[in-house]
């Protein structure tokens, strides 16, 4: 059974490569070929532009600062109850106005 699934593979092998021999070279005029470049060009112009990939390097940034303040934080030993007793004691006027979104 091998056998004959080794020679279809060499048959198909073969026809391959003499279909490649047999296939013409295909000339592009330079024109066109400006043409396809200037509209890929152009693709790239429509993609994005200069401040795009600027915001995103600043949010990847400020995202960066963010993880790394949570895990100095969290390796501190600082917890949010922490943050929101200080937050309330300097400023009273905070535990007045946030006391019906704490529980």
């Amino acid at each position: 059974m091998t056998r004959d699934k080794d020679d279809k593979i060499k048959k198909i092998e073969q026809a391959l490569i003499e279909s490649f021999k047999g296939g013409q070279e295909v000339s592009i005029n330079p024109q066109w070929h400006s043409n396809v470049m200037q509209g890929i060009r152009g693709l790239q112009a429509e993609k994005g532009s200069s401040s795009e990939g600027f915001i995103w390097r600043l949010v990847t940034a400020s995202c960066c600062i963010a993880i790394v303040s949570c895990l100095v934080a969290a390796g501190v030993g600082i917890t949010p109850e922490d943050s929101l007793t200080s937050l309330f004691m300097g400023d009273p006027l905070g535990l007045i106005t946030s006391q019906p979104f704490v529980r």
